[in-house]
């Protein structure tokens, strides 16, 4: 069973000409992006709980309303495919 994880952090990080946006709690995820060939774009200081979920979302959707095409599976390295475009 997952227990419930307070994201503290929004950040955006680009690689090649795909940025990806996401959520986390401290900077362990960031920086497994950025093993991973990504450069940071964008980190947050700590927000307040629901804060990082609700930046997250309201940018996912608008790039979706825009019609920004997300990444084609397999040009990027796979961790949350649905958040990069």
């Amino acid at each position: 069973c997952h227990g419930f994880v307070a994201f503290d952090r929004v950040y955006l990080v680009q690689h090649g000409e795909w940025a990806k946006v996401g959520i986390a709690f401290g900077s362990r995820r960031v920086r497994l992006h950025l093993s991973r060939g990504y450069v940071l774009v964008f980190e947050s200081e700590p927000l307040s709980p629901g804060v990082p979920r609700m930046i997250e979302q309201a940018v996912l959707g608008m790039l979706r309303e825009e019609g920004v095409p997300q990444a084609p599976y397999g040009v990027v390295p796979e961790d949350g495919i649905t958040e990069t475009f």
